[in-house]
């Protein structure tokens, strides 16, 4: 549910429901994905803050594929 009271413009609500569907993705598709786990959602909201940013800067025509994006994570 998104509350109306805070939002106050139709982007600030798209942004927000645009950002709740790439969790409900990694929802679906992550076996061991532990929301409760402090780690896991930092990286989930890292990882949805990096695709929300790449997706506008692709739809403002300024791609910066290549480099452009800092890591927020790494892997071990």
């Amino acid at each position: 549910m998104v509350c109306g009271n805070h939002m106050n413009l139709q982007d600030d609500v798209n942004q927000v429901i645009i950002h709740e569907l790439i969790h409900a993705y990694d929802e679906c598709r992550a076996a061991n994905l532990n929301w409760s786990n402090r780690s896991h959602h930092a990286c989930c909201e890292g990882y949805t803050c990096s695709i929300i940013k790449l997706v506008e800067d692709l739809c403002m025509g300024k791609p910066r594929i290549l480099g452009g994006y800092p890591r927020l994570f790494s892997r071990s």
